[in-house]
């Protein structure tokens, strides 16, 4: 199944996968591995100013056409994508897929222990997840413990995500 990954892009980063010159324009993304990506799937790359942490409004479709993920060539857990960009006349008919599926969203709070015996605690979101199936509750206690927490909620709550393609200006 084709996945899209919304992705933060430098503008430098985004300058050349965007660049008029065939030549210089950037065809290959080296990412941390921590979205699964696999050959077929869909990078929604935005432009992303760090110093003013903010987006700039510029975005752009690529399809990743090749992975390469050997520690030979690159660091652990980062992959090497070939990425190309997809013709204007083809996002919609590639995004068609994606444009209403039912998922389940989960939510991770996480609080203190101690906090919620005082009836001071306040719940600090941990991390979002829009998905088919919730992940393993082992792997949410992990991610809980590394932010340094030692009690967690999981709100579920099911929604219907709609997704609109809007033209770049």
């Amino acid at each position: 199944m084709r996945t899209i990954h919304e992705l933060k892009t430098w503008p430098e980063a985004y300058s050349a996968l965007v660049h008029a010159n065939l030549y210089k324009r950037k065809t290959v993304d080296l990412r941390k591995n921590d979205r699964d990506f696999k050959v077929g799937d869909v990078l929604f790359l935005r432009e992303f100013e760090p110093e003013e942490a903010r987006y700039t409004g510029r975005n752009t479709y690529r399809i990743v056409t090749h992975i390469v993920d050997a520690e030979e060539f690159v660091a652990e857990n980062f992959v090497a994508m070939s990425i190309l960009p997809i013709p204007e006349n083809q996002i919609k008919d590639i995004l068609e897929p994606f444009d209403q599926e039912s998922d389940i969203r989960f939510d991770v709070h996480a609080y203190k222990a101690m906090e919620i015996a005082e009836g001071t605690a306040e719940p600090t979101f941990v991390k979002g997840y829009t998905m088919k199936t919730m992940p393993s509750v082992e792997s949410i206690r992990e991610m809980v413990q590394q932010a340094g927490f030692d009690t967690f909620e999981i709100t579920v709550t099911n929604e219907t995500v709609k997704r609109y393609y809007v033209d770049e200006l």
